[in-house]
C-alpha cells in the first residue's frame, strides 16, 4: 500500500503555520515515482563511507520540504531534538532500530540531542513503516542497513 498519501495530508495541515515564513527550498509539488527512484540511485552514488547520510529534496509546498534520505550503514549520528518541529518519516527501502525518546547525555545549546542518550524506546523499522517523532524529543538510528526515507519536518507552536 502506498503510503505517501500520509505526507500530502500532513503538508496540507501544517501549511499555514509555514506560509509565515519564507521557504528554504523551492515549492515543486510533484514527484513521480520514476524521478524518486533516480534520486534514491544519486543519493546511494553520492553516499561516501564518511556520510551519515545523504539527501534529496523530493517535493516542497510553503517551504515545507519532503527530504529522500539515504544512509548506507551505521555511521552513527548523534542523538537529534528538534525543539521547534515535529518529524514524520516513511521508510521506503532498508531497515534500522530507530531509537525514539530517552533522556539526552552530554547535551549542549548547540547539541540538544547531547552525544548519547539514556533510555528510549527501540523500535525496529522496516520498508513501509511510518513514525512520527513530536517536537522536543530525543531520536536516532541504529543498526542501518541501507536505509532510505522520506522525511517532512512539520513547524510546531510552543503552547
Amino acid at each position: 500500500m502506498n503510503r505517501l498519501p500520509l505526507f500530502a495530508v500532513a503538508m496540507l495541515a501544517c501549511c499555514p503555520a509555514a506560509a509565515q515564513t519564507p521557504p528554504e527550498h523551492p515549492d515543486r509539488a510533484l514527484s513521480t515515482a520514476a524521478q524518486l527512484r533516480v534520486q534514491l540511485a544519486q543519493a546511494k552514488a553520492e553516499n561516501r563511507p564518511s556520510d551519515i547520510s545523504t539527501s534529496k529534496l523530493v517535493v516542497s509546498a510553503n517551504g515545507l520540504p519532503v527530504m529522500l534520505e539515504y544512509r548506507a550503514g551505521d555511521r552513527q549520528a548523534e542523538p537529534a531534538i528538534h525543539p521547534t518541529q515535529a518529524e514524520l518519516i516513511q521508510v521506503i527501502e532498508g531497515d534500522c532500530i530507530f531509537v525514539l525518546g530517552g533522556r539526552p547525555v552530554g547535551a549542549t545549546v548547540d547539541k540538544p540531542g547531547g552525544s548519547s542518550t539514556v533510555g528510549g524506546t527501540p523500535i525496529a523499522l522496516h520498508r513501509g513503516d511510518n513514525v512520527f517523532v513530536p517536537a522536543n524529543i530525543p531520536h536516532w538510528f541504529t543498526h542501518v542497513h541501507r536505509l532510505a526515507m522520506l522525511t517532512l519536518h512539520i513547524p510546531v507552536v510552543p503552547h
